[in-house]
Protein backbone atom coordinates (compact mmCIF):
# COMPACT_ATOMS: atom_id res chain seq x y z
CA UNK A 1 0.00 0.00 0.00
CA UNK A 2 1.35 3.77 -0.95
CA UNK A 3 2.08 5.93 1.89
CA UNK A 4 0.94 9.35 0.82
CA UNK A 5 2.77 11.01 3.46
CA UNK A 6 6.02 9.23 2.76
CA UNK A 7 6.00 10.10 -0.86
CA UNK A 8 5.01 13.66 -0.29
CA UNK A 9 8.37 14.02 2.14
CA UNK A 10 10.52 12.09 -0.36
CA UNK A 11 9.13 14.83 -2.96
CA UNK A 12 10.10 17.57 -0.31
CA UNK A 13 13.64 16.12 0.25
CA UNK A 14 13.74 15.67 -3.79
CA UNK A 15 13.31 19.28 -4.29
CA UNK A 16 15.15 20.59 -1.75
CA UNK A 17 18.37 18.76 -2.51
CA UNK A 18 17.86 19.63 -6.54
CA UNK A 19 17.15 23.70 -6.03
CA UNK A 20 19.01 23.98 -2.73
CA UNK A 21 15.75 25.58 -1.42
CA UNK A 22 13.34 25.29 1.88
CA UNK A 23 10.49 22.89 0.85
CA UNK A 24 7.31 24.40 2.98
CA UNK A 25 4.60 21.84 2.41
CA UNK A 26 3.06 19.90 -0.04
CA UNK A 27 -0.41 20.66 -1.38
CA UNK A 28 -1.45 18.34 -3.57
CA UNK A 29 -1.39 14.47 -4.67
CA UNK A 30 -2.66 12.88 -7.39
CA UNK A 31 -1.97 9.40 -9.23
CA UNK A 32 -1.65 9.18 -12.67
CA UNK A 33 -1.15 6.05 -14.68
CA UNK A 34 0.64 4.68 -12.06
CA UNK A 35 3.09 7.77 -11.10
CA UNK A 36 2.42 9.96 -8.45
CA UNK A 37 2.56 13.76 -9.06
CA UNK A 38 2.97 15.13 -5.94
CA UNK A 39 3.00 19.29 -5.46
CA UNK A 40 4.94 20.63 -2.93
CA UNK A 41 5.80 24.83 -2.29
CA UNK A 42 9.09 25.80 -1.86
CA UNK A 43 10.71 29.05 -0.46
CA UNK A 44 12.36 30.72 -3.65
CA UNK A 45 12.88 34.32 -1.86
CA UNK A 46 12.38 35.39 1.90
CA UNK A 47 11.08 38.99 1.85
CA UNK A 48 10.25 41.65 4.51
CA UNK A 49 7.40 41.66 5.21
CA UNK A 50 6.78 37.95 4.85
CA UNK A 51 3.66 38.49 2.31
CA UNK A 52 6.36 39.62 -0.16
CA UNK A 53 8.20 35.81 -0.18
CA UNK A 54 8.49 34.35 -3.26
CA UNK A 55 6.67 31.33 -3.43
CA UNK A 56 7.76 28.25 -5.98
CA UNK A 57 5.34 25.56 -6.57
CA UNK A 58 6.88 22.09 -7.97
CA UNK A 59 5.11 19.23 -9.24
CA UNK A 60 7.43 16.40 -8.67
CA UNK A 61 6.64 12.53 -10.49
CA UNK A 62 7.54 9.70 -8.35
CA UNK A 63 6.74 5.98 -8.79
CA UNK A 64 4.52 3.93 -6.93
CA UNK A 65 7.76 2.36 -5.11
CA UNK A 66 8.69 6.03 -4.28
CA UNK A 67 11.18 6.40 -6.47
CA UNK A 68 11.60 10.24 -8.01
CA UNK A 69 11.34 10.29 -11.69
CA UNK A 70 11.36 14.01 -12.23
CA UNK A 71 10.35 17.23 -11.29
CA UNK A 72 9.45 20.90 -12.66
CA UNK A 73 8.26 24.50 -10.98
CA UNK A 74 4.95 25.27 -12.62
CA UNK A 75 4.17 28.74 -11.07
CA UNK A 76 5.34 31.04 -8.64
CA UNK A 77 3.60 33.74 -6.38
CA UNK A 78 4.12 35.87 -3.40
CA UNK A 79 2.91 34.71 -0.11
CA UNK A 80 0.46 37.05 0.24
CA UNK A 81 -1.68 36.20 -3.24
CA UNK A 82 -4.45 33.70 -2.46
CA UNK A 83 -2.80 30.31 -4.15
CA UNK A 84 -4.56 30.27 -7.99
CA UNK A 85 -4.81 34.14 -8.31
CA UNK A 86 -2.17 36.01 -10.47
CA UNK A 87 0.33 33.54 -10.02
CA UNK A 88 3.39 33.71 -13.06
CA UNK A 89 2.85 30.17 -14.98
CA UNK A 90 6.32 28.73 -15.79
CA UNK A 91 6.60 28.74 -19.51
CA UNK A 92 6.55 24.95 -20.99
Amino acid sequence: MVDIKELGEKAKKAVESSVGRKALNVIGASNEKGKWKITVQVLERKAVPDSQDLIGIYEVTLSDAGKVLGFKRTSTRHRGIPYGTEERKEEE
